[in-house]
């Protein structure tokens, strides 16, 4: 099995420099939106034998600029967005300037978030909900 890997364009709140996660079923902004219809351009899209999405919208959007509105795609919710809690929504500097610790060098999350997040999801959560996903895929 090869299993590709593709990450939805940029989102409406990723543009406006917000914790874009689980809890923010925002669409794709323009700037989205127009580079994946270029990405589009570079890849042969419709060699998958099958097509797993997000059910987030800004995924949905970034599957059918990159196959086309008839695709057929198979949404399963356990390859959505890391549900960032209470922080989804909230200006990434705001975040920063309060909890630089829990940023890694590359503006990132890293694994100490879930402990200043309320009811956010941890990276082992995530790490056990998409291996269920993909135990199944190997099925």
């Amino acid at each position: 099995m090869l299993l590709t890997i593709v990450r939805h364009s940029t989102s409406q709140d990723n543009g406006r420099g917000l914790v874009s996660g689980a809890r923010s079923d925002v669409g794709l902004s323009p700037a989205g939106i127009e580079y994946a219809k270029e990405v589009s351009q570079n890849y042969d899209w419709h060699q998958f034998d099958h097509v797993f999405c997000s059910p987030m919208l800004r995924a949905k959007q970034t599957a059918k600029i990159l196959l086309g509105d008839d695709a057929a795609l198979t949404y399963d919710p356990r390859i959505t967005e890391m549900d960032f809690g209470d922080w989804d929504g909230v200006s990434e500097k705001l975040i920063y300037d309060k909890h630089p610790e829990v940023f890694d060098r590359l503006g990132m999350f890293n694994a100490k978030y879930a402990d200043y997040a309320p009811h956010s999801e941890s990276y082992a959560a995530l790490v056990a909900r998409v291996s269920g996903f993909v135990e199944d895929l190997k099925q």
